[in-house]
């Protein structure tokens, strides 16, 4: 009994010590073991379409990725998904880089939004933000020049530890 107390015993101290030595990872029980994965931020996107007839949401939207980069011929793809027939997707990006999100569907107007997912260590945590954007049906006619730059600006407040929106950044790209 004392050998099995003292193995328990060495068993928690280790797993203490593991969790101050590496705080930013976690160890969690997967689907097929023991997997090591570091904080997120899930996106829960709705996708809507905006028509002369209206809006709806909009299926089959890629949003494609990138990660600590400007998005360009040469950029690697981090990540790519599509929306569901609701219009829907759940987007994870692991803390601590600034990714480029490109929102496109053949006959809609591209759009563009930057998360920064950058914060001290030590305020690491999950986090997750909703939200939606509007597609815009693409006529040749308006001039859209203004959506080549990101229309907002995600990143996460350490202060209140909540997903914000560069709200200056956000009136300039509307005015």
């Amino acid at each position: 009994i004392y050998r099995q107390k003292m193995r328990f015993f060495f068993l928690c101290l280790i797993c203490i010590c593991f969790g101050i030595v590496f705080p930013n990872t976690i160890q969690a029980q997967g689907r097929f073991g023991i997997e090591n994965f570091t904080y997120e931020l899930d996106l829960d996107i709705t996708v809507n379409e905006v028509t002369m007839l209206g809006k709806k949401e909009s299926n089959d939207v890629i949003i494609s990725i990138y990660a600590d980069t400007i998005p360009s011929e040469s950029s690697a793809l981090f990540r790519a998904y599509q929306t569901n027939k609701h219009g829907r997707c759940t987007v994870s990006l692991p803390i601590q880089k600034c990714y480029t999100l490109i929102f496109s569907k053949p006959g809609n107007v591209t759009k563009i939004i930057t998360v920064d997912t950058r914060i001290s260590p030590d305020k690491e945590q999950q986090f997750s933000f909703e939200f939606s954007i509007d597609m815009l049906e693409d006529i040749s006619e308006i001039d859209v020049s203004v959506l080549e730059k990101p229309v907002v600006k995600l990143f996460i407040n350490e202060s209140n530890k909540k997903i914000n929106y560069n709200l200056n950044y956000t009136y300039s790209i509307n005015s």
